[in-house]
C-alpha cells in the first residue's frame, strides 16, 4: 500500500529533471555514481571531525563462500511489469540493516524502505512522489528529495542544507551539492566543509562518491547520459574531498572503462570502430602518468588476476608487454567465432568454463565479416576485473538473460551460473555475503552462498 506523504513545513521539492550521468564502470558490481557497500550512520553536528571518518571503502569483493554455489535467500515483488521507458530506472541502497529501493519513472518516484533480517525482508513504509527524482540518493538516514530530506524511520521531512535545484551526490556520510560548477561538501545539515567553483568545460558537475581512491579522491563529470552513447563526451575530473580542488583528466566518452588502482586511476578506451585498446594512467590526484597501448605482436590469452587493486606500473606492464610475472595468479582465455557472437573458454586452476554466447571476456571485431570471423581478447577489460577479492567475476548472456560466474583463478572452484536478469534491464548490489539482483520492474531477489556440504 502506498502511504500518503507526511505533512511538511518545508515547500514542495522542485520537479525532477532528466536522468543524470552514469558512466559505465567495469569494476566489481559497483557503479561510479553513488551507492557502495558501506553502512551509513547518523552523524550529528557536534565538534568538527576529520573527513576520513566520514568516508569508507566501497569496493565490493567476493569471498570463497560463493564456491559452494548460490541459493535464493528471499525475494520481494515489484509494483508492476518491467518498464518500457528508457529513462525509468531502479536503484537499491543499503543503510545498515535497511534497504531503500527507489523506482524512478518519467513523472513520479516510488520509495520503498525495507527491513532485512535472516528471515527475509519486510516493508517499513512506501511512498510515491508526484515527480521524478533527478538522482536516487540516500544521505545518512535520509532519502534526498531535492531540497528536502525524508527520514528513513519516520518519513518526516526536514530541509536539506542545499537548494532544491542542486545536483546532489551522497554517500559514505558526506554529500556534495553542486549548482552549476559551484559545489559544497556537507558532513551534516549544519557542517559545511568547503565551497568551491570548478573550472571545467562541463556546464554542471556530478561527483562520484561511490568510487574513491585513498578515501580522499573522487571522480567528477558533467550531466551527460554517457551510458547510452559512445559518441557523447564529458570532461572527467578528479576532486580532492579535503578542499574541493580538482584536476582535469580530459574528455571521455561512454565507452570508457574506469578502474581505481592502488596508486591512482586507469582510464581504458576500447575503440569499437578501430578495435583498439589503450589506457591512460593517473596518480590519485589526477596527475598524468602516461599512456599504455596494446602491443599487437603480444599474446594476451593468459591474463593476470590480483585480489587487490594493482599499481599503475603493473597495469602498464600488462597492457604494453603482456607481462604477468607480478600477478598472484593467471587465467587463460581463448575465443572462437560462433553465429553472431564470440564464445569463450576460460581455464582457471585446472578447470574449464565454457561460455558459448556473448560474454565479458571476448568481443567480435567491428570489421569482421558477416560469417563471424574475427574475435579478439580484451586486455584492458581484464585489467579492470582485478581487485574483487579471492574470486574473479565473469559474465555471459544466455537467451537474453545475464548470468554471473564467480571463479577462483588459483583453483577449479566456480560458483555456477547465477541468473541476474534480463540483459536490457538488470542491476546487482553486493553487500558482504549477499547479492541482490533486480530489474526495471523493481522485483528484488537476494542470493547467499550455499552452506558448505
Amino acid at each position: 500500500m502506498v502511504a500518503d506523504p507526511p505533512p511538511s513545513s518545508s515547500p514542495p521539492p522542485a520537479p525532477g529533471g532528466r536522468v543524470r550521468a552514469a558512466i559505465s564502470v567495469v569494476l566489481a558490481l559497483s557503479a561510479l555514481l553513488g551507492g557502495g557497500a558501506a553502512a551509513y550512520g547518523v552523524l550529528r553536528s557536534a565538534a568538527p571531525r576529520a573527513l576520513n571518518e566520514f568516508v569508507a571503502p566501497s569496493r565490493n569483493t567476493w569471498s570463497t563462500d560463493w564456491l559452494n554455489g548460490a541459493e535464493e535467500a528471499w525475494s520481494y515483488g515489484g509494483p508492476g511489469s518491467p518498464s518500457a521507458h528508457e529513462e525509468d530506472r531502479v536503484r537499491l541502497i543499503r543503510v545498515g540493516s535497511k534497504l531503500v529501493r527507489l523506482i524512478i519513472w518519467s513523472e513520479s518516484t516510488l520509495i520503498t524502505v525495507l527491513q532485512e533480517s535472516e528471515r527475509g525482508v519486510e516493508t517499513l513504509w512506501e511512498q510515491e512522489l508526484d515527480h521524478a527524482l533527478p538522482e536516487a540518493g540516500v544521505w545518512k538516514n535520509w532519502v534526498v528529495d531535492g531540497g528536502d530530506l525524508i527520514d528513513l524511520d519516520t518519513q518526516e521531512r526536514v530541509r536539506a542544507p542545499w537548494p532544491a535545484g542542486a545536483t546532489v551526490s551522497a554517500s559514505h556520510g558526506v554529500a556534495i551539492a553542486c549548482e552549476g560548477l559551484t559545489c559544497t561538501l556537507w558532513t551534516s545539515r549544519y557542517d559545511e566543509r568547503w565551497t568551491t567553483t570548478i573550472e571545467s568545460s562541463n556546464s554542471t558537475i556530478e561527483v562520484g562518491l561511490g568510487l574513491l581512491n585513498g578515501n580522499r579522491y573522487a571522480l567528477a563529470m558533467g550531466d551527460l547520459n554517457l551510458q547510452r552513447s559512445d559518441k557523447a563526451t564529458t570532461e572527467l575530473l578528479v576532486m580532492d574531498l579535503e578542499d574541493g580542488s580538482t584536476r582535469s583528466m580530459g574528455q571521455i566518452t561512454g565507452s570508457a572503462l574506469i578502474a581505481p588502482l592502488s596508486d591512482g586511476w586507469l582510464i581504458g578506451v576500447s575503440d569499437k570502430s578501430e578495435d583498439e585498446e589503450r589506457v591512460s594512467l593517473y596518480s590519485p590526484d589526477g596527475s598524468p602518468l602516461g599512456d599504455a597501448r596494446r602491443d599487437g605482436s603480444k599474446d594476451y590469452g593468459t591474463f593476470p588476476y590480483s585480489p587487490t587493486p594493482i599499481s599503475a606500473e603493473q597495469a602498464r606492464a600488462w597492457i604494453e608487454s603482456a607481462d604477468t610475472s607480478w600477478a598472484p595468479s593467471t587465467m587463460t582465455v581463448s575465443a572462437e567465432a560462433t553465429s553472431g557472437a564470440c564464445s569463450a573458454t576460460l581455464l582457471h586452476g585446472g578447470s574449464t568454463l565454457s561460455m558459448p554466447g556473448v560474454n565479458s571476456l571476448t568481443r567480435r571485431n567491428r570489421a569482421a565479416a558477416d560469417d563471424g570471423a574475427g574475435c579478439r581478447l580484451l586486455p584492458v577489460t581484464y585489467t579492470t576485473m582485478m581487485g574483487t577479492g579471492p574470486l574473479a567475476e565473469v559474465r555471459e548472456v544466455r537467451d537474453h538473460d545475464l548470468y554471473l560466474h564467480l571463479v577462483d583463478p588459483g583453483s577449479g572452484g566456480e560458483s555456477g551460473a547465477i541468473r541476474v536478469g534480463d540483459i536490457s534491464s538488470w542491476g546487482v548490489a553486493s553487500y558482504g555475503g549477499e547479492m541482490i539482483v533486480y530489474g526495471n520492474s523493481g522485483h528484488l531477489t537476494a542470493y547467499r552462498p550455499k552452506p558448505a556440504a
